[in-house]
């Protein structure tokens, strides 16, 4: 190979020196004629018919990979009117064409654009762009791309390109920068278009952070000292081309007050980034860009009018329930995080001058999130101290600015932790010198209580009318709390004569309230009220479903109806589970006390066993025992009450409405066929858990209901819902919501024609 590459080596030496100073116009056709032919099918003779190379097809890839190029750029190089005046005629330029389009493409491509960016105003330049023209014009790039695609890892060597690329390319930025620092301390003028042009085509094509990060290093001592730097840097910031400017603002962190001064009372395309995009528009993970950009607005008196238009926007935005429900919930946790950042830098004279303002539009937001269904935004409006919360609460104290505060900050804590361990070690020390004859409590061990029992003069109920009894004494609320701990126990082990008094102590759960604020008091309800709907399902069901579209009902009240009965009665009881159990250990009991060889045969088994190697193992647990559905029974008597009146509006009660997060719990599993016809007209719902509830819906009818009746009996409905489905993947602005529709697509397959 190292043979191959000096024969070609020597071969293309003596062309340079034929096209530098060809004998006539004979040779150099000659020469390059001779080379194209090479170039195409490797054959390449001399005049006594024999050829250059010992091995022509190496040598003929040689040439292409390293040398096509050196070549190429000596054909342009003598590419001048005098050198072209001595051999002008048609066959020349043919030849040229067809050495430029018969080759490497990529090493042409290359040529051509370093031809044309180092040539000044001259025949080699002119030249050079009709030849790229042609190249163009014959498609020949596409081979340079495939190519690209074809040869392996070239996902490093670009990587590779830009992390030496970028940093190299903003060293060249700062000398340029330095240079018009001088011109512009002489006095005189200096254009820093061509700057500002470059690093916004650099960070909208995603290479921003990396040729800040190398740039702003440099710029940065000398913003702080100088006031000229400072107007250099903001002149370059500003001037970059207005679709390149969100993407050069977002990675300034901490530092667009340096690069940017005060355009933005100037530029109104910096204001509507600044104020309206980057914070109602569009979200991210990063709490920082958040805190530079309010911060940012804060921080000087001249902005500080936009600050406050902007803080009363988020709160208008906040309040919207329009605008809650049509925007994803990603984005309305994002307007959340703006507002407690905005909390942080507002000063007290904006609050006591604004406090009234502020109020009169955050009141309709926080009641609008706690009537919302959803209960991650719920939450928001009702700020309980979960982790979610705690850390939004944090975000009400400004970052600390890195540097020499932050390292006293730092330096102040290892102190105080100092300090701390020095006590501690002062107090054991007085703890140890303590006489050891005093008289103290200290070395008494503490009587355990735990297992005391509560004295109480009310006794326990034993049956189930004493236990009704006692819940309605509204008077004595001991004896309600204790009769409300043993309702559930009582229904479970006194199921019989049940059926006479269900109804009544059904009616006596549902409107139990809690007076006393008595312990675990909703679960304790809702669990007997499941009691007596898993023991006597008609009689409960017929009376709630009739029941739940009454007035004088709450929420909470209409949501137990719902939710109680279908989710325990399609699961089997743990007393039939323990039976069941019981039924087994009795009869192994009884197979292993049948006789004595049975006994001994075991014995004898399981030794065998221990010593025995098996690869495969069967299944070393008994197969659950099947228990029958109970709900499918009196699926009926839930389904067609519950829907008769959903679309009745009462004066206590507006389902289709503003309670919507109760038709979300409305809409379940079991609804069928019917169910498809009934969540049609509530598709293009507003709140979004109803959304939910549909599509979960539909996945239960794809999945449960036979290929062939979605084909024969709903096929048309199951067309309409697959249209209506990958409108929800497109158009819906929440991101579960387009989970759950794709997943019912998914569903969908299966009722496809084949």
């Amino acid at each position: 190979m190292a043979s191959d590459r000096l024969e070609v080596r020597a071969f293309v030496r003596h062309l340079e020196n034929i096209i530098c100073n060809p004998a006539s116009r004979l040779e150099l056709l000659k020469s390059l004629t001779n080379v194209i032919k090479f170039i195409n099918n490797g054959i390449l003779n001399t005049d006594d018919g024999t050829s250059e190379f010992s091995n022509t097809k190496n040598a003929r890839q040689i040439f292409l990979d390293e040398f096509y190029e050196i070549v190429l750029k000596k054909v342009l190089d003598q590419m001048s009117l005098e050198w072209i005046s001595k051999f002008q005629c048609d066959e020349l330029e043919e030849c040229i064409d067809k050495l430029f389009f018969e080759g490497n493409n990529k090493a042409v491509f290359v040529v051509l654009n370093n031809s044309i960016d180092n040539s000044r105003p001259s025949y080699q330049l002119n030249k050079s762009v009709l030849l790229l023209e042609k190249f163009l014009q014959k498609h020949l790039l596409h081979s340079v791309f495939w190519k690209e695609c074809t040869v392996g890892k070239v996902l490093e060597q670009y990587l590779l390109w830009d992390t030496t690329y970028v940093p190299l390319l903003s060293q060249d930025i700062f000398s340029t920068l330095c240079k018009a620092y001088d011109v512009l301390k002489k006095q005189s003028d200096i254009s820093l278009e061509f700057v500002s042009r470059l690093i916004g085509k650099l960070c909208i094509s995603g290479y921003g952070e990396l040729l800040w990060s190398s740039l702003l290093a440099k710029l940065l001592k000398y913003v702080k000292e100088d006031f000229l730097w400072c107007r250099i840097c903001e002149r370059i910031v500003t001037g970059v081309p207005d679709r390149c400017k969100e993407s050069v603002l977002v990675v300034l962190y901490g530092l667009v007050e340096k690069f940017i001064g005060d355009s933005i009372l100037k530029k109104q395309k910096v204001e509507y980034l600044m104020c309206t995009k980057l914070l109602l528009f569009r979200h991210t993970e990063q709490v920082l860009v958040l805190q530079n950009i309010i911060g940012y607005l804060s921080s000087s008196h001249t902005r500080v009018h936009l600050f406050l238009k902007t803080f009363k926007e988020l709160l208008k935005v906040w309040s919207d329930s329009s605008a809650i429900r049509h925007t994803s919930a990603e984005q309305h946790l994002y307007i959340t995080k703006s507002l407690f950042i905005c909390l942080g830098f507002l000063n007290k004279k904006h609050k006591q001058e604004c406090k009234e303002e502020f109020l009169r539009l955050l009141m309709p937001g926080v009641q609008c999130h706690i009537g919302y269904s959803d209960h991650n935004i719920r939450l928001l409006g009702m700020y309980d101290k979960t982790d979610e919360i705690k850390s939004l609460l944090e975000l009400c104290t400004p970052p600390v600015d890195p540097g020499i505060d932050h390292l006293c900050k730092e330096i102040e804590e290892v102190k105080i932790d100092c300090e701390k361990v020095e006590v501690k070690e002062q107090k054991i020390t007085a703890d140890v010198t303590v006489d050891s004859d005093l008289d103290s409590d200290d070395d008494l061990v503490p009587y355990d209580m735990s297992h005391d029992v509560k004295v109480t003069k009310v006794k326990q109920p034993k049956y189930i009318r004493d236990s009704m009894e006692g819940l309605i004494s509204a008077d004595d609320p001991e004896r309600l709390e204790i009769c409300l701990n043993s309702a559930e126990v009582l229904i479970r082990r006194n199921p019989d004569g049940l059926d006479e008094i269900a109804e009544e102590f059904t009616k006596i759960l549902l409107h139990l309230t809690d007076k006393y604020s008595t312990a675990a008091f909703t679960q304790l309800r809702f669990k007997s009220l499941v009691a007596l709907a898993v023991i006597v399902p008609i009689q409960v069901s017929d009376y709630l479903t009739k029941e739940f579209y009454e007035r004088n009902y709450n929420l909470r009240q209409r949501m137990d109806i719902l939710e109680l009965q279908p989710r325990n009665l399609s699961k089997p009881s743990h007393d039939e589970v323990k039976n069941d159990k019981k039924h087994d250990k009795k009869k192994i009991v009884e197979l292993n006390t049948s006789s004595d060889v049975e006994s001994w045969r075991d014995i004898v088994q399981k030794r065998i066993d221990n010593k025995t190697r098996r690869f495969v193992k069967g299944r070393t647990q008994p197969e659950p025992t099947p228990v029958v559905n109970k709900f499918s029974k009196v699926a009926g008597h839930f389904f067609f009450p519950l829907m008769k009146n959903f679309d009745r509006k009462e004066n206590t009660f507006d389902l289709l409405g503003e309670d919507s997060l109760v038709l979300g719990r409305l809409i379940v599993k079991q609804m069928g066929l019917t169910l498809l016809e009934f969540i049609w007209v509530l598709r293009f719902h507003t709140d979004q858990i109803v959304r939910h509830a549909i599509l979960f819906a539909c996945s239960m009818v794809f999945l449960s209901v036979p290929c062939h009746v979605l084909m024969t009996d709903l096929h048309q409905e199951v067309f309409e819902t697959k249209e209506w489905l990958e409108g929800v993947v497109e158009k819906d602005p929440n991101t579960e919501s387009k989970k759950l529709a794709v997943q019912c697509l998914e569903f969908n397959k299966g009722a496809d024609p084949p």
